[in-house]
């Protein structure tokens, strides 16, 4: 299967988006995106879970690294509209978290997400194509 992470920015922000599977087999690959989008944009990022198909506990703990990582750097990472396999395995690890259905904004801002029609520039050559990247299995 594939993973599919796009980059797209809303409101200053990126929005990195996340579709397919996010297991095992590229959780590393997940982290290193994120944590790439982190350096290149800032430490203030919404990752868009609606696309994901399945989600194990190392593709959640790839989420929750970045998490500490855009903290650690003074920012935050929001969730936004974690799908049914997603939320499956979020609210195991996130306890705490309010999940709501996927037109919702899950994290630490409380806020909802605007058009994501600004694509990065050339500038992202590390992500790819106006900020596209894919990982196959």
């Amino acid at each position: 299967m594939r993973l599919d992470l796009s980059v797209s920015m809303s409101a200053g922000a990126p929005v990195v988006s996340i579709g397919g599977e996010a297991d095992l087999l590229v959780a590393d690959d997940l982290y290193e995106f994120l944590a790439t989008v982190i350096s290149q944009r800032g430490p203030r990022l919404s990752v868009d879970l609606r696309r994901v198909t399945f989600m194990d506990s190392s593709g959640a703990s790839a989420l929750l690294s970045a998490r500490r990582l855009a903290r650690s750097l003074g920012g935050s990472l929001t969730l936004i509209g974690p799908s049914a396999p997603a939320a499956l395995v979020l609210r195991t690890v996130l306890p705490d978290q309010a999940l709501g259905p996927a037109d919702q904004t899950l994290g630490t801002v409380g806020q909802g997400l605007g058009p994501a029609d600004q694509a990065l520039g050339p500038a992202d050559q590390d992500l790819g194509p106006a900020g596209q990247a894919t990982t196959t299995r």
